[in-house]
């Protein structure tokens, strides 16, 4: 089975002990499984599409046994990943992948060890992209520029300083 999320739609202002989102599970190409979450500590709700080829119980299940258990201080041995385990962390994923993308458009940042530092592009209209760079050439040699980077790759690379 291959899984996609999409059409992932998140309410910050909603999220209070869960993430509140809404989002689609599309099981090889096709649209299977309808989520959300209100925010509020609950499970999620998962409705399968009409027509859908896959029942939930079923996709559930291809992820328990299929899906990597995923780790944390609380389960150091890792814990079974289910349908909503996946959905959460994928919506997650690619929430974080649009504030990056949206921050590298705006600054420049690097990565220097466990350092992250960032400098706006532009200030006043003044485009300063390049005597930015020169100063980090200069004084960041063996530093990593995430915008040079592929975006799931800058994004790896932030996340590890942040974790």
């Amino acid at each position: 089975m291959k899984l996609e999320l999409k059409n992932v739609k998140i309410a910050r202002n909603l999220s209070r002990e869960t993430l509140a989102y809404t989002a689609t599970v599309y099981v090889n190409g096709k649209r299977a499984v309808d989520v959300s979450n209100d925010g509020h500590g609950g499970c999620d709700m998962q409705h399968r599409v009409e027509g859908g080829e896959h029942a939930v119980e079923v996709i559930n299940d291809w992820c328990k046994a299929n899906l990597p258990a995923l780790e944390s201080e609380y389960f150091p041995d890792g814990i079974e990943q289910d349908l909503e385990m996946w959905c959460h962390e994928e919506a997650e994923r690619q929430d974080l992948g649009k504030t990056i993308k949206a921050k590298l458009g705006r600054c420049i940042v690097l990565r220097d060890g466990d350092d992250l530092w960032a400098w706006t592009k532009k200030k006043k209209g003044i485009d300063r992209e390049a005597s930015i760079r020169q100063h980090i050439a200069t004084k960041y040699p063996r530093a990593t520029i995430l915008n040079d980077l592929p975006l799931e790759d800058a994004v790896a690379a932030m996340s590890r300083v942040y974790a």
